[in-house]
């Protein structure tokens, strides 16, 4: 409890430094362990989307879901968004390109639903007017205003970058915050080293400094690591192998200046 003790007081007293330390150290191992589920949320925004697509205004009050149902049935179509109750003023900024002046401004003062289809990229011409056919039935064509088809221009080379950024994300924080936590223990034990000294000659103890930081780094990964376990309920190999990294480090890093103290 000695080491343990010492190690928390040393944390206090070393104030931001001392803090940065301790944040890394938990940082470290809970991305360590939840670094699947990182990838795995990080995964949802890695495709580049340059489907064609249309928007359509409806004015009429319908059961929208059931409609985006049955347009999401037609073939040829991947996806459907719907945005609810919106004034059209707030959308008619990006619509401007698509349709006339004259249209925009019978629209402005009133509140409408939207729909926005993606198409597939191999669509047929044929099938994209069918498609605004169907749902010009459906809704009523009194009630429905549709733009032009359009697809977003692909730069293969920004999206081969963002691509690449996305699948390696995960990657990259785990270098990042790693390097923040080795940087961090240097400079903690850097500021600490004469505090230390005189810890262990009023002690009369040897190697003070390697047994508290020991005792303090196994202290905080097995916490750590404990709670990411409960809160997940499964066992992460890489997680448990960055927290004995972590000590072996920790042991390597406070005896590589034993002889200053």
């Amino acid at each position: 409890m000695f080491y343990l003790s010492q190690f928390f007081k040393t944390i206090l007293k070393s104030k931001i430094l001392g803090l940065s330390f301790l944040i890394a150290t938990i940082g470290f191992v809970s991305l360590s362990y939840n670094k699947n589920s990182i990838q795995k949320y990080v995964g949802k925004y890695k495709k580049v989307n340059h489907r064609p697509y249309f928007n359509a205004l409806i004015s009429k009050d319908l059961n929208l879901n059931s409609v985006a149902r049955k347009i999401k049935s037609l073939p040829g179509v991947e996806k459907v968004n719907i945005s609810k109750n919106i004034k059209a003023s707030s959308i008619l900024g990006s619509l401007s390109g698509e349709l006339n002046s004259s249209i925009i401004d019978g629209l402005k003062s009133v509140n409408y639903s939207s729909l926005k289809v993606e198409l597939s990229n191999n669509i047929k011409l044929r099938t994209q007017s069918l498609v605004q056919e169907y749902l010009s039935r459906l809704v009523g064509k009194e009630f429905l205003t549709v733009s032009d088809i359009k697809k977003v221009k692909s730069n293969k080379q920004k999206d081969s970058i963002a691509s690449n950024i996305y699948k390696w994300a995960d990657e990259y924080a785990l270098i990042i915050i790693g390097f923040f936590w080795i940087s961090c223990l240097i400079l903690f034990l850097k500021k600490n080293q004469s505090y230390l000294y005189l810890i262990e000659k009023f002690q009369r103890r040897k190697n003070i400094k390697l047994k508290m930081m020991l005792a303090g780094i196994t202290f905080l990964t097995f916490l750590t690591l404990s709670i990411n376990i409960l809160l997940n309920e499964y066992y992460s190999l890489l997680g448990i192998s960055i927290c004995l990294g972590i000590m072996i480090l920790t042991v390597l890093v406070s005896s590589r200046h034993k002889e200053a103290i």
